[in-house]
């Protein structure tokens, strides 16, 4: 180290912010910069509103005017203001991440001078930096490694940290005086780079990840700022003669990949610092399926008690590859997002702006814990791109498995081999696994042996879909007998079996109609069969059967996704539902069967014995078996008019949660803590 004097364990931490004309982004950047010593604020002669945002948005700033022009100017004149122990370099244009900054400071306090980010080390990247002044940087990094002696890996990335005590090293030009100077531009950065190399201070590199320019555009010039940073390292090397640059020692140049946080706090999210923020991560309704309406169920549920967000996958894949593209888009629910949940909508599979904003969206919430939904490889890659984030933020991450794979996708050449290899880097950054049955965690184990590190799991049953859920449902608590009303509409009207839900190869849907039209005549002629759901994956089999089959004029097929409103009709207008699936991990539609308070006939696959268990109106048949179904079915007619409670609730499920969060060392305060929370408006994308 360079000081001659202790240095502080606890550094108080001046961040010194170079603007000119950012006010847009400064009202978004400032709230999310840690509490610490003290925020300067640079202005750089804007003829914006920077000074009136600067006061607004965070009063306890100093606020300095530059005496030149040009970031290293600014940055010398926040240098020379700066009263902590620590400075942080840090952007005002929206690219630097303020949750990286505890780990510069925990780098310096473990006994760097100079704390340097680097966008290629370890989890490091740029959404930003184009090819160009990638291969640029690269050059230039191999230079200035070839002529100090450094292991630099990113020599033009400018989110530094380091010690004060080292000012006089770096001999930053002076901000008095008003004719220009060398050092007063973008070469700035390299300036102090090279200097910390030629004084041998220590320099340890911190991964980071460049964001992109949230608002404006940049003033870098590529090639003119290109060749001032090849000339600064040049006048550098040489200004100093042949020998005046020391060989360092092997770690003088340090990468440090698992920097610790200490003593430096993400600033809380805006109206809320006694409970902590939950943020869900799920499937949005652009591609609407059952998971879309369990992530806003769960979001919803979460907020009775908790600050609680929802950020959404948008585009899961290129619509022409999914099974249901003919409804992409297409807005199909009722149910719908809370008002205090705040809804980031969303995240593409592709990325560009939707993961910039995500990663915003991130930033600015702060959440304490992330709960990860897990359907469906085609999120493995953003939800390993946001968990890294979080955990980088400090937050806890849960992931919670609605089954292994997708059984479609599973079938796809090479998609399973990729979520078997990429899984593990996910699972690395998951603090507890939330399953919904004993099957789910026996399949989880042999695919991807979660519990193998420690890592905790819980058992959560399925939460209830009591969108379907009709009023005398809602009220009832104990099984109901049929009415006389019911008993008079026996005559009048067929038993209605319903089925619904995508028809795919799993579901069994062809041994349904098969067992149907085996029902005994004098049955089958009180019985009506209705199937509603879209068919998936070319599978047309089932809809083949019911056009051969005997009993085909007491079929209704509506062969589509229908809406909330079309579903709940449905539900109503049955009288039992059938499920008869060859193999589930668990079923949208028996939970919504069971909301409904339904009889129920299912199949005693997977997780679907633990998912009805204690539900009174279940009746369970072996898989592939049309006897037992037929005769199943027979039966159900003198179950007219009968209405079960429901065996779930919400209420269950966040208590479930909250003892999680409570068990991973997240403060959980009273119910009415969430009253605080304040409602906000939903974000969207950039398109």
């Amino acid at each position: 180290m360079s000081s001659s004097r202790p240095r502080p364990a606890v550094p108080t931490v001046t961040i010194i912010v170079p603007a000119r004309n950012e006010a847009r982004n400064l009202e978004l950047i400032l709230p999310t910069l840690p509490e610490v010593h003290e925020v300067i604020v640079v202005d750089g002669h804007s003829v914006d509103d920077t000074e009136d945002v600067v006061r607004r948005t965070l009063p306890s700033a100093r606020f300095v005017q530059q005496t030149r022009r040009g970031k290293g100017n600014a940055l010398a004149c926040g240098f020379e203001a700066a009263t902590g122990d620590v400075i942080v370099m840090f952007d005002a244009d929206g690219s630097a991440d303020a949750a990286e900054i505890p780990a510069y400071v925990s780098t310096l306090v473990a006994g760097a001078d100079f704390a340097k980010g680097s966008r290629v080390l370890g989890d490091g990247g740029s959404e930003d930096i184009t090819w160009l002044r990638d291969a640029g940087n690269r050059g230039l990094t191999g230079v200035t490694n070839l002529l100090f002696h450094t292991r630099y890996t990113d020599l033009c990335y400018g989110y530094n940290a380091f010690w004060r005590d080292i000012l006089p090293t770096l001999a930053i030009p002076s901000s008095r005086g008003s004719d220009a100077q060398w050092g007063d531009g973008f070469e700035i950065e390299t300036l102090i780079n090279t200097r910390v190399a030629a004084g041998n201070l220590q320099i340890h590199e911190v991964p980071s990840v460049e964001l992109a320019r949230i608002h404006g555009e940049s003033n870098l010039n590529t090639f003119r700022d290109g060749f001032r940073v090849l000339r600064t390292i040049v006048t550098e090397r040489f200004r100093r003669g042949a020998t005046a640059i020391p060989t360092p020692s092997a770690d003088t140049v340090r990468h440090s990949d698992d920097a610790q946080t200490t003593n430096v706090h993400p600033a809380p999210a805006a109206g809320d610092t006694t409970t902590p923020r939950v943020l869900v991560v799920g499937s949005g309704w652009r591609f609407t399926s059952g998971i879309s309406y369990y992530t806003c169920s769960l979001a919803n549920a979460l907020a009775s008690s908790l600050p609680t967000d929802a950020l959404l996958m948008r585009q899961l894949v290129p619509t022409f590859l999914y099974p249901g593209r003919k409804r992409v888009g297409l807005r199909v629910n009722e149910l719908d997002y809370d008002d205090s949940v705040t809804v980031y909508d969303g995240v593409d599979w592709s990325w560009g702006p939707s993961m910039r904003g995500a990663s915003r969206f991130l930033r600015t919430r702060r959440p304490q814990v992330v709960v990860l939904q897990w359907w469906t490889g085609a999120v493995l890659h953003s939800y390993l791109r946001l968990a890294r984030q979080a955990k980088k933020q400090g937050a806890t991450v849960v992931m919670e498995w609605h089954e292994v794979q997708d059984t479609g996708e599973a079938r796809i050449p090479g998609v399973t081999s990729y979520v078997t290899r990429a899984m593990g880097s996910l699972l690395r950054q998951v603090d507890s696994h939330v399953v919904h049955s004993d099957f789910d965690l026996d399949q989880l184990t042999r695919a991807y042996d979660i519990t193998a590190d420690g890592t905790p799991v819980t058992v959560v049953p399925h939460g209830p879909y009591a969108h379907v859920r009709t009023p005398a449902v809602e009220a009832g608590t104990t099984a109901t007998a049929p009415t006389t009303e019911a008993t008079e509409a026996a005559e009048a009207a067929p038993f209605n079996l319903l089925f619904f839900g995508v028809i795919r190869p799993y579901k069994g849907l062809e041994d349904l109609v098969d067992a149907f039209g085996a029902l005994p005549a004098e049955v089958r002629e009180h019985v009506h069969l209705t199937i509603v759901g879209e068919t998936w994956e070319g599978w047309d089999a089932p809809l083949d059967r019911v056009a051969s089959s005997p009993a085909r004029h007491q079929i209704t097929v509506v062969n589509r996704y229908v809406t909330d409103a079309e579903a709940a009709q449905h539900f109503a207008a049955a009288d039992a539902v059938v499920l008869p699936y060859r193999r589930s991990s668990s079923s949208g539609p028996l939970q919504m069967a069971m909301s409904a308070g339904l009889p129920v006939v299912v199949t005693s696959v997977g997780g679907l014995v633990e998912a009805a268990s204690g539900y009174q109106g279940v009746r369970f048949v072996p898989p592939a078996d049309v006897r037992e179904l037929t005769t199943a079915l027979a039966e159900l007619p003198a179950l007219r008019g009968r209405r079960y409670p429901d065996i779930r609730s919400w209420e269950d499920t966040v208590s479930s949660y909250r003892a999680i969060f409570a068990e991973l060392g997240v403060p959980i305060h009273t119910d009415d803590d969430a009253d605080s929370a304040e409602p906000t408006s939903s974000l969207s994308a950039v398109s």
